[in-house]
This record gives C-alpha cells, sequence and structure tokens, in this order.
C-alpha cells in the first residue's frame, strides 16, 4: 500500500474566494493528490485546506500552492484577527498511512529548501521536523506576527529562520513547516463581546498556563458575529478530548456569567476523538460524517 501524507496548509486568505480557489486549484493541479476540506474564515482572515498524497506528490503540490499564494497574498495589506507571519502561515506534514514521522520530516526539509531557493522565502522548521529543541514549537515567534518579526528576525539571531534568507520576504512573511501527529483544531463561540473574557479562559486553559495537557488556545473577537471566541490546537486528543475540553470551556464560561453559542472543527478529526461522544453534545456546527478524516478518506483516497 503507498504512503500518505497529510497536509494543513494554513494561508493568510480567508476573504477573497476567488485568491483561495486559486490556490486550491494549484495544490490539485498534482496528479495523484485529493483534496479533503476547505475552512475559509473571514474573520480570522485565514484558510485552512486539508490534501492528502504520496510524499513525491504532495512535494509538488505544496511548491504549486505557496508559489500562488505568494503571487497573490500581500502581508503588508492583510488584516485578521489570527496571528500570522507569512503569506502562507504554516504546512503541517502529518504521517497517516506507511510513513514514519522521520520520513515526514525529511519531506517537510525538502519542500523548506525548494521554497526557500525558489521563491526566496524564508523557512522555520518546527515539530519533529526541527533542527534544534528549541524549535519545535515556535508560539513565541510567531504569536508576535509578521510586523515585528521582519524585524527581530534581523536583529536577533535566535530568531533567524532555518532556511533561506536572513530578512522576511517584503510580502509573503515568513513560512512555518514541520511534521507533527494529528491534532484537531476547535474552536468554541461564546455568547459576548468581552475580549478580556476569552483571553482569560484562553490563558486558564492551556497546558502552557497550566491547563489541559496538550492544548492551545487564543481568545479571539470575531467581528461579523460582535462576539468572541476561544481558538483551541488539540495537540494530543488521546489526553484530553474534545468533549473534556468542550466542558471545561463551558465551565469556566459559566463561572464568568457567560454560555456558550456554538463550536466548530477547523478542518477534520480522526474517528477516535469521536468514540463515545455525541458531536450534539458539543454544539457543533456544520458537523456530518464527512467531518471526520477516516470518513473523507475512504471516500477519495486509494
Amino acid at each position: 500500500m503507498n504512503p500518505i501524507v497529510e497536509c494543513i496548509p494554513n494561508f493568510s486568505e480567508g476573504r477573497r474566494i476567488e485568491v483561495v480557489d486559486a490556490i486550491e486549484n494549484a495544490l490539485s493541479s498534482v496528479d495523484g493528490i485529493w483534496i479533503l476540506d476547505r475552512h475559509m474564515d473571514p474573520d480570522h482572515n485565514r484558510s485552512v485546506i486539508t490534501l492528502v498524497g504520496h510524499p513525491d506528490s504532495l512535494a509538488e503540490s505544496i511548491v504549486a500552492g505557496v508559489c500562488v499564494a505568494s503571487e497573490r497574498i500581500d502581508l503588508r495589506l492583510h488584516e485578521g484577527e489570527h496571528p500570522r507571519t507569512g503569506a502562507t502561515d504554516v504546512i503541517p506534514l502529518v504521517p497517516l498511512r506507511n510513513i514514519s514521522m522521520e520520513a515526514c520530516a525529511r519531506l517537510a526539509w525538502k519542500v523548506g529548501a525548494r521554497i526557500s531557493e525558489e521563491l526566496e522565502i524564508p523557512i522555520y522548521l518546527y515539530g519533529a521536523a526541527a533542527r534544534s529543541s528549541d524549535r519545535k514549537n515556535l508560539e513565541q515567534i510567531r504569536k508576535i506576527g509578521f510586523e515585528q518579526l521582519i524585524q527581530e528576525a534581523q536583529l536577533r539571531k535566535e530568531w533567524q529562520p532555518d532556511l533561506g534568507p536572513p530578512q522576511l520576504h517584503a510580502t509573503s512573511g515568513a513560512m512555518f513547516i514541520g511534521a507533527r501527529a494529528v491534532l484537531i483544531a476547535f474552536n468554541v463561540n461564546l455568547d459576548s463581546d468581552n475580549l478580556e473574557l476569552a483571553r482569560k479562559i484562553a490563558s486558564n486553559i492551556r497546558e502552557s498556563g497550566g491547563g489541559l495537557p496538550g492544548v492551545k488556545a487564543l481568545g479571539l473577537f470575531i467581528n461579523t458575529t460582535h462576539t468572541v471566541q476561544v481558538s483551541m490546537n488539540l495537540c494530543d486528543f488521546e489526553r484530553t478530548g474534545i468533549a473534556t475540553t468542550f466542558e471545561a470551556v463551558r465551565r469556566m464560561a459559566e463561572d464568568l456569567g457567560v454560555s456558550i453559542l456554538s463550536s466548530e472543527l477547523v478542518g477534520l478529526a480522526p474517528e477516535a476523538a469521536f468514540e463515545s461522544v455525541d458531536p450534539r453534545s458539543l454544539q457543533l456546527e456544520g458537523f456530518n460524517s464527512q467531518k471526520i478524516l477516516e470518513n473523507r478518506l475512504a471516500a477519495v483516497c486509494p
């Protein structure tokens, strides 16, 4: 059985559908690539596309998509709630079938080298692809955003990229490419417009703040609904599941006098994440069987 890698690139564009269409068309133009999901968020001004394929096909697909993103997205004109440092902001590679994490790390190095050479976009390697232990988790660099990093990368050696020029690309910024395990991107929307409240919950629930193991979280304001959101990555859903996370946010919000409006998945989630979990109990918007990773794989990928 052929090796299959999942890739979930995040692009700093969630409002211009024609731009996201062009990026998706470039990604899918390579033989042996299957698009599983696309999530566009105008408030975050960010799109997440999920695709799978053979490692060699995936390398060509990623480069093609990044080229279009670099041509069509100018970070100097970009505004959105989600932190970002690149037109193509982050490219995670996930081993799904008959391939090791180490092989995905080598694929990240290969793709990063091509992008840095062909497009002169600096690359930060993270996760299993990191070349040093202090680069496995890059939140400290990512969270400061394009505008500050464009200065800091030139001034601070510890913030210089792993591949490519030391200075950020003028319009495309910098890119994070890595190899990691499956994670769940999960947002909970609160019935409040109090951003500090959302940030307090995010700070309390994330692992780095003494909260739930494997959980990363941000508090964000959603302009279209004038409400706030706790935006999370569940990096180890077997340790901290989606139901546990939802219930923890619900309790914290309730203690602060706020109820939950809804929740959402960004991209897909593995079937194991919903064992003994009723999706209705999570107030999930737009959830159906095609949001399960294995179902999408079975539908499109031989």
